[in-house]
């Protein structure tokens, strides 16, 4: 589908672009070659969501479908979805919301930790910082147990309480000894609610960590050896597009920052943060990725980032991108309208 679209954007500048040129007999071969007075080589790549992205789809699909089949539960649940999430973990939470206690005064939490024995779950209570938890947990084999995440012990050296089948109360040990991190298959608040169960909100793993801009670089070098070897052919200027429609998606000045490097700010002596440079971590340099003359990073047909390479060993002309472009001026990247 990228491809397809690459060979429209190519045609409405007046190419007829051929896909990947038999006439190259070594080597691999850039997507598209383009013939006529300005002649372009262009390699095509996209940025599907990461890994991680993909895990918190299908567990947030697969929980609220399970949900939508409950009859007669109501509340709203928020959740976060570890790595080794699997639906044991979601046919337990189920389970648990069917027949499970629940506080009316307390914040409900219901975790299946990284290490679970599904034959056995306890039931505790601690103070969090921002109010009494109520969690039901299946049992972890190490006897460490997550919390939910923002809601730590207010006080680590207290003591577990846990409540027996009976409704007894009995003290455990210190929270430092009990609770060990936020990492689990499945942690989930329950919010009350008249509403039938579903799922309103839900966080993944690596949700703290946005790795655009490191993917940008990998598809960027990639793109050069394809597009080097199509140079070997015919010395012309080589794009790389970046098709990139997930969530994730990096903004101008990432997109300029993957490419020239991030910016680095010194301190003086004096406190003061001087003038931001661009460091050295970036895609493109005059040792690095030359033979890719311009990135033309595609969010939607209409969020586009285009910037040229001021190292390209073959330079391309800047009136054949028909939209704004990033170009290197006196060292600083500017945006060309």
């Amino acid at each position: 589908m990228s491809n397809e679209r690459a060979e429209r954007w190519l045609r409405s500048l007046g190419y007829d672009p051929e896909p990947e040129p038999r006439w190259i007999e070594a080597g691999q071969k850039p997507d598209f070659f383009c013939a006529g007075n300005n002649p372009l080589w262009v390699e095509v790549k996209t940025l599907d969501p990461p890994v991680e992205r993909q895990l918190l789809d299908r567990a947030f699909d697969d929980l609220r479908a399970r949900c939508l089949r409950e009859e007669g539960l109501v509340g709203d649940l928020y959740v976060c979805v570890g790595a080794s999430y699997d639906e044991r973990a979601a046919r337990w939470l189920i389970r648990h919301l069917r027949r499970g206690p629940r506080s009316d005064t307390a914040i409900n939490i219901l975790t299946v930790p990284t290490d679970p024995d599904f034959s056995r779950a306890l039931h505790f209570q601690y103070e969090s910082t921002a109010g009494d938890v109520s969690q039901s947990s299946v049992a972890a084999e190490s006897g460490k147990y997550p919390f939910y995440p923002a809601l730590e012990p207010r006080n680590w050296s207290n003591k577990v309480v846990f409540r027996t089948k009976d409704g007894m109360e009995e003290e455990g040990p210190e929270l430092y000894d009990f609770l060990e991190s936020d990492d689990s298959l499945l942690a989930v608040r329950l919010c009350p609610s008249q509403e039938p169960l579903t799922v309103h909100g839900a966080i993944g793993p690596g949700f703290h960590k946005n790795s655009t801009t490191a993917r940008i670089r990998a598809e960027v070098k990639d793109s050069n050896s394809q597009l080097r070897n199509g140079q070997k052919y015919c010395p012309a200027p080589g794009v790389c597009v970046i098709y990139h429609e997930s969530l994730d998606f990096a903004g101008d000045r990432h997109v300029v920052a993957a490419l020239f490097g991030d910016l680095i700010a010194s301190i003086g002596a004096d406190g003061r943060p001087g003038e931001a440079v661009h460091g050295r971590n970036g895609a493109w340099s005059a040792r690095k990725n030359r033979g890719v003359s311009a990135l033309r990073y595609i969010r939607t047909e209409q969020s586009v980032t285009t910037v040229i390479n001021p190292w390209a060993d073959v330079p391309i002309d800047v009136g054949l991108f028909r939209e704004r472009v990033w170009k290197m001026e006196n060292g600083r990247p500017v945006e060309q309208r």
